[in-house]
């Protein structure tokens, strides 16, 4: 095992024990108690200071960074943002779009769209949801858009999952990749030996990560043949609406277009 690591994470025996424990909660409890707290929470601050991109409900604010309504966090509303500003994807053609580990907050905004075949996918999906390895995905090439948010780091053989995402797609299609980017790290590190959940917490920050993602990222999802356009799309946008929105600036859009025929 490699004995540098390459971003001085704390090892703090506390935040790795609730992680583990957090995982062991079946989704379905962990949500019903994520939910109640939010409905406690939607009269006392009822307002308008801030606004759900996702579902378009406002509030005096959020509630531990999510939308007291539909649960979105900060990343799940740019990505809605993004997708309904950038891609039109709610006023644009009819469209086949896969969602890998798909969040409440997208999962209540898409499903709504009725220009869109959308296909909620996991490799544990919820009820009506589809099961999908990300890895070996047997669905025929048939997609318009894929949309996975900090999946890619919990995964292995990511190069494989990448290779996937691109051979489901249309020609012409969209993909709109979002993972964790360590600015400080030129490139990926990543260590076949470091495989305890101890050592994973130690080295990658969260016991359930296989590596951190430097600034080469996008070379990995090009090596497939995809054009990728990294959009730091918070930065873009003016600060009244970064505030509204609750946006966060670390949180990088890799557009990627499967080009060609």
């Amino acid at each position: 095992m490699s004995q540098t690591r390459p971003i001085d994470y704390p090892a703090n025996r506390l935040s790795f024990a609730m992680g583990v424990v957090k995982e062991q909660v079946p989704r379905h409890l962990r949500r019903a108690a994520l939910n109640r707290a939010l409905w406690a929470s939607r009269m006392l601050l009822h307002g308008d200071l801030v606004e759900c991109p996702a579902c378009g409900a406002t509030a005096s604010r959020y509630f531990r960074g999510r939308c007291t309504s539909c649960s979105a966090a900060a990343r799940q509303r740019l990505i809605a943002l993004f997708l309904r500003r950038e891609l039109g994807i709610e006023d644009g053609a009819d469209a086949r779009v896969l969602h890998f580990a798909p969040e409440p907050g997208l999962i209540r905004m898409l499903s709504r769209m009725p220009n869109l075949e959308y296909v909620p996918a996991d490799l544990v999906p919820d009820k009506g949801h589809a099961r999908v390895d990300a890895t070996a995905i047997h669905l025929a090439p048939t997609f318009d858009g894929v949309i996975t948010s900090h999946v890619l780091e919990h995964i292995p053989d990511d190069s494989r999952a990448i290779a996937e995402m691109f051979r489901i797609l249309q020609p012409g299609g969209w993909a709109v990749v979002v993972v964790p980017v360590h600015e400080k790290l030129e490139a990926t590190f990543e260590d076949d030996t470091i495989r305890s959940r101890w050592a994973r917490h130690r080295y990658y920050g969260q016991h359930d990560h296989v590596r951190l993602y430097g600034r080469d990222f996008p070379d990995r999802l090009r090596w497939v043949g995809f054009e990728v356009h990294e959009r730091r799309y918070a930065d873009e946008l003016a600060h009244e609406e970064v505030r509204r929105y609750g946006l966060r600036s670390i949180d990088i859009i890799f557009l990627c277009r499967k080009v060609g025929k």
